[in-house]
């Protein structure tokens, strides 16, 4: 384990310019790991400190496995500039900055952790950055339950508008020789069903066009 004198300050940028900017600590990870972990504290109005036991077992836990961590105070909490805020907006900017600022420190995937009210904007931040490939969150058992409830519902609508997304480009270039197939059945579904059938029509029409000419 790594002891605290190889835990290091460092100063995370919100987006703003100088004097916005948050307080965290580092613990670099492994020879040749390129993996990172951002850990989120409990709830800024009710003391939510980076020095929780709970956040230090995370970080630890990561180092054994070679991976770099940086826990972070939320904005208006110890040195961290700006007011406390409970607006999940607001913890959702300062997680990102956290995410950003650790992409630039490591090259490979990161591991989406929070505590408690950390743990939702985990879930949040997690959803629409490709970066972040895993979860660990801490919470009580309802607590934990929405929220990974929450973070499967978003899944279940973007994997499937992403797929729908890519088919709507192909099309739109010309490539017909992959089949749009969803199984869903709701407004996602009926959209990918009436996409299949103006790709269907497109190659009859092509079909029609080439017989006429030869």
């Amino acid at each position: 384990m790594r002891s605290r004198q190889e835990e290091r300050l460092v100063t995370i940028a919100l987006p703003g310019g100088v004097g916005r900017d948050l307080e965290g600590i580092f613990i670099a990870g492994g020879a040749g790991g390129g993996r990172g972990a951002v850990i989120a504290p409990p709830h800024p109005l009710f003391g939510g400190s980076f020095e929780s036991p709970v956040l230090s077992e995370i970080a630890y836990a990561c180092t054994r496995t070679g991976i770099a961590s940086l826990r972070f105070y939320w904005r208006g909490v110890g040195a961290s500039a700006g007011a406390p805020s409970a607006d999940p907006a607001d913890a959702d900017l300062d997680y990102r900055a956290a995410v950003a600022h650790m992409g630039e420190t490591v090259g490979g995937p990161i591991v989406a952790c929070g505590y408690s009210f950390g743990a939702a904007a985990a879930v949040r931040v997690a959803q629409g950055d490709p970066r972040i490939d895993r979860l660990i969150l801490v919470a009580s058992l309802i607590l934990a339950i929405s929220i990974y409830a929450s973070y499967l519902f978003s899944i279940s609508l973007t994997r499937p508008l992403r797929s729908l997304s890519s088919s709507a480009t192909k099309l739109s270039s010309g490539e017909l020789d992959t089949p749009i197939s969803l199984q869903a059945r709701d407004e996602i579904g009926d959209l990918a069903r009436n996409f299949e059938a103006l790709r269907s029509s497109m190659i009859r029409s092509l079909d029609e066009v080439a017989q006429q000419k030869s």
